[in-house]
C-alpha cells in the first residue's frame, strides 16, 4: 500500500464506523478498500445504517460510475452492484 492512500483509508474507517455488524467478516471492508485502491476516493459516499443492515454507495461522477455495497441483516455476506452512466461534473 502506498503511503498516499493512508489519509483516505483513515477517512474510510471513520465513515463506516465500528459498531454493530460493521465489525463482522462480511462487512464489505475488503471490497471497499479494493474499490478505493482501484479508483481513488469517491466524489460522494452515501451511507445508510438501520440496526444490523448497512449500505454504502460510492459515486464517481466524473467517471460515470457508482458502486453500492450491502451487508448485514437479510443479506448473504457482502453484496455489491455497480452502475455506469454518462460522466458528469460533481453534483
Amino acid at each position: 500500500m502506498k503511503i498516499y492512500y493512508l489519509p483516505f483509508l483513515i477517512v474510510f474507517f471513520i465513515m463506516i464506523g465500528c459498531s454493530g455488524n460493521d465489525s463482522s467478516p462480511d462487512n464489505c471492508q475488503s471490497e471497499i478498500i479494493a474499490l478505493m485502491e482501484e479508483r481513488g476516493p469517491a466524489e460522494k459516499v452515501e451511507r445508510y445504517d438501520d440496526e444490523d443492515y448497512h449500505r454504502r454507495t460510492y459515486w464517481y461522477w466524473r467517471h460515470g460510475y457508482s458502486k453500492t455495497f450491502e451487508w448485514g441483516k437479510n443479506v448473504d455476506g457482502c453484496v455489491s452492484n455497480s452502475s455506469t452512466f454518462p460522466p458528469m461534473p460533481e453534483l
